[in-house]
């Protein structure tokens, strides 16, 4: 029997009212109607104005998920060993390597993610999944967004007693019918009746009002758990070729396209000109005849068809010693947009890849999905200056949004490594890594995955 999704969930904590209500100063709701701010009417403008700003602040998402990649931003601020000797300068990139690491858009927006080995996903940008998906065989962990209360959004306050929420005090709803009234009149029209407002009664205890979803944007406001994911959900569409799968750097197995292939029918291209094993799927067949109407039922097997190709990919077109390489922009010539999920395990050689992909606007909106092992260390005799590794790792950040990283689970198994030999030493201390942060934990090599923003 195949084993049930690992759910993780995590409560989205909303603003209270005297948080909204001190960031809104406005006299008109934009229909003419006077607003009381001595009561804190708060209605479409003022979420308009700070909604972005409140799931910003507030959204979180705590899901264990061992070892694997952690979806949301890294939690590490517990983490650290001690260094035999360390500089400031490598710390501060470090830093700024786990800042640039923070999810909270992908958490505000995606709702749910799916993490496996070391990428997470955000499901609001794959596709369907396939029954091999839906029954977790690949053991993966579902990971769910929610929000505390089921529709009222409102919450206690338990330091202030104030309430979270965006509502009209009962004893201010026939006021501001009235003025509602009396310019829907004005203007010859009717009153929206999206903009009723939430009433609650002195306890904090709904009276009235259309359920939170009717009275504010979906994008600005968390909404209830079912609701979210049901959103997300209905927003995924089977794949029909319509995507497909790029796998740069294939070992013996590749769990990445492998995953792609099974769980979502997406056609993978593999690419590595290395690799002389002839075990894999780069020398062997591993989708037979399977098809979506006979999929595969267990790990390594590729439900749909693969292709393989004995090429790397690199900053330059060439040829070197036998070996062919290709650029990025060369494997994505002819996609539509949004349309590829990019996997880069390239063992340094992303460096000038990626350099050149944050040139081209035209490829970056090509890519949907884009998830890379990062090898800060490697070839920088010569290469690429650390920090100007960093630089691309932020810029692509600010492109993309990042949905997870296996930064926090590399720097608890570190911390707890660390801790073991201190209670055998007191003294004990570590030699420092390439690039470390200021507390002393390992960035040199790590998984990062990132969404397309225009899919949030």
């Amino acid at each position: 029997m195949a084993r049930a999704p690992k759910v993780c969930v995590a409560a989205l904590t909303l603003l209270t009212i005297n948080e909204f209500a001190s960031a809104v100063h406005f006299e008109e709701d934009g229909s003419g109607v006077e607003v009381n701010t001595g009561h804190k009417q708060l209605m479409r403008r003022a979420i308009d104005e700070v909604g972005k700003k409140a799931m910003q602040d507030h959204a979180e998402l705590h899901c264990n998920t061992g070892g694997d990649a952690s979806p949301g931003t890294p939690r590490v601020a517990q983490y650290y060993q001690k260094l035999t000797h360390s500089d400031s300068a490598t710390a501060a990139l470090g830093d700024r390597l786990v800042q640039a690491a923070n999810a909270d858009d992908a958490v505000r927006s995606c709702g749910s993610f799916f993490a496996f080995g070391d990428y997470a996903w955000c499901n609001k940008a794959m596709p369907a999944e396939s029954e091999f998906g839906k029954k977790n065989l690949f053991k993966g962990f579902v990971c769910n967004v929610s929000s505390p209360q089921e529709v009222s959004a409102i919450q206690q306050d338990e330091a202030s007693q104030t309430k979270t929420a965006l509502v009209l005090l009962h004893e201010d709803k026939a006021r501001w019918r009235e003025k509602m009234q009396d310019a829907a009149d004005a203007k010859g029209k009717e009153i929206d009746q999206r903009y009723d407002p939430l009433v609650f009664d002195a306890k904090g205890m709904k009276v009235e009002g259309p359920q939170i979803i009717s009275l504010l944007d979906q994008d600005r406001f968390p909404l209830s758990f079912e609701l979210r994911l049901k959103q997300v959900e209905q927003q995924r569409e089977e794949n029909h070729g319509q995507f497909e799968a790029l796998s740069f750097g294939i070992e013996e197995t590749d769990p990445w396209s492998e995953l792609m292939s099974s769980q979502y029918f997406l056609n993978t291209r593999l690419f590595d000109c290395y690799i002389e094993s002839t075990k894999g799927p780069m020398f062997n067949d591993m989708h037979g005849n399977h098809s979506r109407e006979k999929p595969c039922t267990d790990r390594g097997c590729y439900s749909v068809p693969y292709e393989r190709n004995r090429i790397c990919v690199d900053g330059t077109a060439k040829e070197v010693g036998g070996k062919k390489f290709l650029t990025l922009q060369d494997t994505l010539r002819g996609r539509e947009s949004l349309s590829t999920h990019v996997k880069m395990d390239v063992e340094g050689s992303e460096w000038t890849v990626l350099e050149q992909l944050l040139n081209s606007e035209e490829d970056l909106d090509k890519i949907r999905t884009l998830d890379m092992e990062l090898h800060l260390e490697y070839q920088l005799s010569g290469g690429m200056p650390l920090e100007k590794r960093v630089e691309i790792i932020e810029q692509l950040a600010k492109r993309y949004a990042v949905s997870g990283s296996t930064i926090q689970p590399l720097f608890r198994a570190m911390h707890e490594e660390f801790g073991r030999e201190q209670t055998k030493n007191s003294s004990y201390a570590k030699n420092p890594p390439g690039i470390y942060n200021s507390a002393g934990m390992p960035l040199d090599q790590w998984c990062i995955s990132f969404v397309n923003r225009k899919l949030l």
